[in-house]
């Protein structure tokens, strides 16, 4: 047994301490304790209120507070009505709810921090309009952050994991107001520079390519590089997998190997995603193979398909049922108050 470990430590800095620099404390203000809040006895059409002498010479109730009603009237010109502010300057130390598992905002990124702090700490040191930069963006709660708070925003991460995260995340908050608001720079536009991707990283190739197709990466694969779903007649979810394939040596193999992976993993469907074209006996392989029979969408959809990015890239896309959003827990709109909560 030990002490739970439930604070975080957060640096504050600046670039050059002459500079002058925002802090809107009166924008995070914290409320008035109860106790303070009761030694405002007296109230009127402006709210409550506390008699307090002025401090000035020859009062006799210089900064005395908690002074008695009749004061007003007996001494007009030597106390006043003394009204809280609309909060007190806040501490150094917040108490704002961690992420639990069971936590409707979380994304299951490991290092993921509460909104409310993103948004507490964007208030205080930026206006409107202010550009925030966060160099490790992760799963995007500064951008979301920045973005509802009305501040341009610049992020940066290595993986495209987290690139393509905190555009779903965008995407799932704020829907068509945001497409064509922020560019992606890194992200592969032809085969070429998907070729490229793939020269430097096979992981990162195949978690962009799985984005292509709206997928999450599943960590431990076993065969699977990507996973999402639809859901059936029963409302139960139906799994489809994806294989991502950045080589040039295809073969007929690797269609049978996802064959005998959808049937292991008990999907509905198996997709692959090559870099390269696929050989003729590939593309015979995946039209013969057996269809799957959707009984809601009274449709008979190919078990196996197979698209190059080429074609992704040109907008063919696979043939399949209406597909849940793999990312776990998006919030939608906050003006809606909705919530998309899908873990596959």
């Amino acid at each position: 047994m030990q002490w739970n470990r439930k604070h975080d430590i957060i640096f504050f800095y600046s670039k050059n301490h002459k500079v002058k620099r925002p802090f809107n404390w009166e924008k995070v203000s914290e409320e008035y304790s109860k106790v303070t809040l009761s030694k405002f006895k007296y109230e009127d059409e402006q709210g409550v209120f506390r008699i307090r002498g002025h401090n000035i010479k020859g009062s006799p109730f210089r900064a005395q507070t908690d002074l008695p009603f009749e004061t007003l009237e007996k001494y007009p010109d030597f106390v006043y009505k003394d009204r809280p502010a609309e909060g007190v300057a806040p501490r150094d130390w917040w108490v704002i709810p961690f992420l639990n598992q069971a936590s409707k905002e979380r994304l299951g990124y490991p290092t993921q921090k509460p909104l409310a702090l993103l948004e507490r700490i964007i208030k205080a040191s930026s206006n409107e309009n202010d550009i925030v930069l966060d160099p490790f963006c992760g799963c995007g709660t500064t951008i979301d952050a920045s973005q509802k708070l009305n501040r341009h925003w610049l992020g940066i991460d290595v993986t495209w994991l987290a690139i393509d995260l905190v555009g779903k995340r965008l995407k799932a908050v704020y829907g068509p107001k945001v497409d064509g608001k922020y560019e992606v720079h890194g992200k592969p536009y032809d085969v070429a520079s998907a070729q490229t991707l793939a020269n430097k990283s096979k992981k990162e190739f195949e978690i962009w390519a799985i984005s292509l197709v709206g997928a999450a990466p599943r960590e431990h694969d076993g065969g699977v590089d990507g996973i999402f779903g639809f859901v059936e007649q029963d409302k139960e979810i139906r799994t489809i997998i994806v294989q991502v394939k950045g080589g040039d040596m295809l073969n007929p193999g690797m269609v049978r190997d996802l064959i005998g992976t959808v049937k292991k993993e008990g999907a509905a469907m198996g997709l692959l995603v090559t870099l390269k074209e696929p050989t003729r006996g590939m593309r015979k392989l995946a039209i013969h193979s057996e269809s799957y029979k959707s009984e809601l969408w009274t449709k008979e959809f190919p078990s196996i398909q197979i698209r190059t990015i080429g074609e992704l890239l040109e907008g063919k896309v696979f043939d399949l049922p209406p597909t849940q959003s793999p990312l776990k827990n998006a919030l939608l709109s906050r003006e809606q108050g909705q919530q998309i909560s899908q873990d596959i």
